[in-house]
């Protein structure tokens, strides 16, 4: 009778440590596993007519800074953005915006075009370096 209920308890202990085990992980592994999610993430409230309108959408670990890369067609010039855009290559069709001390929650960025484009001439992407340091990612804005 002693070795029946030693065993049970023996059992009992063993599942109770691989219990303790698997909390233990899921402890360790979980922020891992959620920090995995972009840091980022953006689309365009605007894709077509004069005004372009992209909503940047930052997490609670923003990176330090990001890039935000827009291309046009050949030959639309940009009259104005919000914020100001930090580069232009018209061989390109390119501008760029060097985004700094993002803080968690929504941006926009507004581009006001000399001529209408349509959805599917227009395309954006954003680069940043993960807080927690890393490669550098890139995604793409959302239509």
């Amino acid at each position: 009778m002693k070795t029946c209920v030693g065993k049970k308890q023996m059992r009992i202990g063993q599942l109770s440590l691989l219990a303790g085990a698997c909390l233990l992980w899921s402890g360790l592994l979980m922020p891992a596993m959620l920090s995995a999610a972009p840091a980022i993430s953006a689309g365009y409230v605007q894709a077509r007519g004069t005004q372009l309108a992209i909503e940047i959408t930052t997490g609670s670990n923003p990176p330090a800074s990001a890039i935000l890369v827009q291309q046009l067609p050949p030959g639309v010039k940009i009259l104005a953005s919000q914020p100001g855009f930090s580069n232009y290559d018209a061989r390109r069709n390119q501008a760029k915006w060097l985004l700094r001390q993002l803080n968690t929650g929504k941006s926009t960025v507004t581009i006001t075009l000399d001529r209408a484009v349509s959805a599917d001439e227009i395309s954006a992407e954003i680069r940043f370096k993960p807080q927690q340091g890393g490669k550098m990612t890139t995604i793409q804005v959302k239509k």
